[in-house]
């Protein structure tokens, strides 16, 4: 996504936060190719280039905060939805069978596994598939695109997640009018095949909202998605389906005010998950 400033075409608009300059009649500045030379521009300035809309001149500091960090990802109680901060812990412990869901109390996972326990049957199989398919694949010199890979890469990049799934699912919209309920915030994203298990390599390509009854999902992935909505989570879908690696997380929804919608969201979350982290 970016490219060195002798690639920037001529007729180029020139951002700053995101905005265009103007000048002092109000209109846009449009410069050539050959304004836009290291002398005019700060040391630490970048050239964002898009398919879709004209460059953007950015400095490192506004490019790495384009979203705003949300701190430390942590998975609340499985059972009654508390969180480690209200407990004075940094997390909870994983059910150890499937190593997954979070409980803050033995109590609470003995009064969860009656409900829990479908669910973490079909887990253990799916640990069981993995492994095998890992096996298989390395046994015929293959790559194996690990689906755990994207569920690092949600946890390394949980700001902009958040930030996109808001948008995306229109919670800014409130609970009656927002895709909350009937849509998963589907993220598009792909693998490297020489680092296919490298949280740091994934790339995201789009984000967009998808009904739920458009993916095929077992009666207890549809159960935990219903409990989870109702709830207040929204379901994210992580996929890069070139490579049949696909996860789903549950992520607390932001309030309906959290933040105005912003037009361009999509390049906001590319932007902060594929180039932020990388400079």
């Amino acid at each position: 996504m970016t490219r060195g400033l002798e690639d920037v075409r001529k007729e180029t608009l020139i951002f700053e936060d995101g905005a265009p300059c103007l000048d002092d009649e109000g209109n846009p500045i449009i410069m050539t190719c050959a304004t836009l030379d290291p002398e005019n521009l700060s040391k630490d300035s970048i050239v964002i280039m898009s398919n879709n809309s004209n460059p953007m001149v950015m400095t490192r500091e506004q490019l790495a905060n384009i979203i705003e960090d949300s701190g430390t990802l942590v998975r609340p109680c499985g059972a009654c939805g508390i969180g480690p901060r209200q407990k004075n812990v940094k997390e909870f412990s994983k059910c150890a069978s499937c190593k997954e869901t979070c409980y803050c109390s033995k109590d609470c996972q003995r009064a969860h596994w009656k409900e829990h326990k479908a669910l973490c049957k079909e887990r253990q199989l799916s640990i069981a598939s993995k492994k095998r398919l890992e096996e298989d694949a390395r046994r015929k010199g293959e790559i194996y695109y690990d689906p755990v890979t994207l569920q690092g890469w949600y946890r390394k990049n949980h700001s902009a997640i958040e930030y996109a799934a808001f948008h995306a699912l229109e919670i800014y919209k409130g609970a009656s009018q927002s895709l909350l309920k009937t849509h998963f915030a589907f993220f598009d994203l792909s693998q490297n095949d020489k680092t296919p298990n490298d949280i740091t390599t994934v790339t995201l390509k789009n984000v967009v909202a998808v009904p739920r009854s458009m993916i095929p999902l077992s009666e207890n992935t549809k159960a935990q998605c219903e409990r989870a909505v109702k709830n207040g989570y929204m379901c994210v879908y992580l996929a890069d389906l070139s490579h049949k690696s696909i996860a789903l997380e549950m992520h607390k929804a932001p309030r309906a005010n959290w933040k105005k919608p912003d037009k361009e969201w999509v390049l906001n979350a590319i932007l902060k998950c594929n180039v932020a982290g990388k400079i």
